[in-house]
């Protein structure tokens, strides 16, 4: 996830502290077209009237006052809110509620296939709103992403759905982006002031669960294989289908729940990367949705596959489908058709440190002045390197395991030189002022610096080292 913040109109700049664990760390955000920045925490005794108002606001529904004092007192509920960083003020909220499907109302029991049992953990979400000065700028997805990150380290619930009033059309796209399925009608589901409406049953599957098999889903596999085995007649028999496997990696995995399989496809035809993903579609329905609104990369045999390019698979053939790269978005965020150059640097956790072998690094900050300081740090590369455009910084709080980012940062221009001499001279800055520091933990047994059982943050490893964030 990240977000931006512009300097100016035609330039911006994009800083965010990413934590893994919301729960125990902090996360700050610059929403874009915003030069205020947004923290999360969960939601606490005190906060029901703030919340109430909320909801009345965004919502035609009134819930009882329990209801409000229930979601700030009792840990069942998933309860995030977005608060401004000066003011605390809350400008959005997600809450959610796992339950067995069991307890869902009985509509609600079709989201899942009925070889899960009722006792299989499902995923309610009761509330998610933005107020309006902070819409369309990606703030409901990230309070989406959060609980579908808590979700996924649990991973035992396996659907995630709500209710929609039919004619809330923004919602419904909202949530078709963000690859949840039209599973229900629900006839006069709402009462509002005395007026019944329909509402709509959507539903995101994760950590392996699916959807039942409708009779729709019978016929369309029934069409598909009758024009297969036209197909096979037409030509005799003489084109046998071959097994290809596919890898799938990061959401596509938990989309599907497994990480690989074999899928047929036809020796004798030369595939093109769409028809490639037609394919894989037509066999994994549920892929549908993320497959057109996500950006990916399709690789063969270990090779990218350009969308020019003509494949005829073989036994032995592979195709692994890669959602992004972490550093994808804060590329996308400083491209501009005036530029031709994106320079970028990744600092990435390596496992040693003058013959210790390290195991993980804890990173952690004076969020509001390392803010500051980042900000202060692209006015500087603007006044020192005048021909750039926009840069896109990240750093990450909390524990960051091997051979994973733990900072970037992406520069662009209209040449290179600046471009390359702002990205050194920012991450320089950045080691040299910005109040991050980070724990190495270590294999080994020799203490130092105090014996990490005593820590908070103990893993497996038994030393650790406080250094600057060099």
């Amino acid at each position: 996830m990240q977000t931006s913040s512009p300097s100016s109109s035609s330039q911006s700049t994009t800083i965010n502290l990413y934590s893994f664990d919301i729960a125990s760390t902090k996360e700050f955000h610059v929403l874009s077209n915003s030069n205020i920045s947004i923290s999360f925490r969960f939601l606490r005794p005190g906060d029901q009237s703030e919340v109430k108002s909320l909801c009345c606001d965004w919502f035609p529904i009134e819930y009882p006052d329990k209801w409000y004092d229930d979601i700030v007192h009792d840990t069942k509920y998933f309860a995030l809110a977005a608060c401004e960083t000066g003011t605390q003020r809350i400008v959005g909220l997600v809450i959610a509620d796992i339950v067995p499907l069991g307890n869902c109302n009985h509509e609600d029991q079709q989201i899942l296939h009925k070889s899960f049992s009722l006792t299989t953990p499902v995923c309610y979400i009761l509330i998610l709103g933005v107020v309006k000065e902070y819409r369309r700028q990606g703030l409901a997805g990230i309070l989406l992403q959060q609980l579908l990150n808590t979700l996924y380290k649990r991973g035992t619930c396996k659907a995630v759905y709500l209710h929609v009033l039919f004619s809330n059309k923004q919602a419904i796209q909202f949530y078709e982006t963000n690859s949840f399925q039209y599973r229900v009608h629900l006839p006069y589901y709402y009462c509002i002031n005395g007026e019944n409406f329909d509402g709509y049953c959507f539903a995101l599957y994760i950590n392996g669960g699916y959807p039942p098999f409708t009779l729709s889903d019978y016929f369309s596999n029934w069409w598909t294989y009758l024009r297969k085995f036209e197909f096979q007649i037409n030509f005799n028999n003489d084109m046998s289908s071959i097994q290809v496997s596919i890898i799938y990696f990061g959401r596509l995995r938990e989309l599907v729940g497994i990480s690989s399989e074999k899928i047929d496809f036809d020796p004798s035809i030369s595939y093109t990367q769409q028809t490639i993903l037609d394919r894989i579609i037509e066999h994994r329905p549920i892929l549908k949705t993320f497959l057109i609104t996500n950006s990916f990369r399709v690789a063969v045999n270990q090779q990218y596959l350009l969308e020019s390019d003509l494949i005829e698979f073989t036994q032995q053939s592979e195709i692994a489908l890669l959602p992004p790269f972490g550093g994808d978005e804060l590329y996308k965020q400083v491209i501009a058709p005036s530029c031709g150059a994106v320079a970028s640097f990744i600092g990435i956790t390596r496992d040693n440190f003058e013959g210790r072998q390290v195991a993980r690094l804890f990173y952690e900050a004076y969020e509001s002045m390392a803010l500051q300081e980042l900000k202060r740090l692209c006015d500087d590369a603007r006044r020192q390197f005048g021909d750039i455009k926009h840069i896109a910084i990240c750093h990450r709080l909390g524990d960051v395991s091997i051979s994973e980012a733990s900072v970037a940062i992406y520069v662009s221009g209209p040449h290179r030189r600046d471009a390359l001499d702002a990205v050194s001279f920012l991450i320089e800055q950045l080691k040299a002022n910005v109040p991050i520091w980070k724990k190495e933990f270590y294999e080994d047994h020799e203490g130092n610096n105090g014996n990490s059982n005593n820590n908070e943050n103990n893993t497996s490893t038994s030393s650790y080292c406080w250094k600057e964030n060099k």
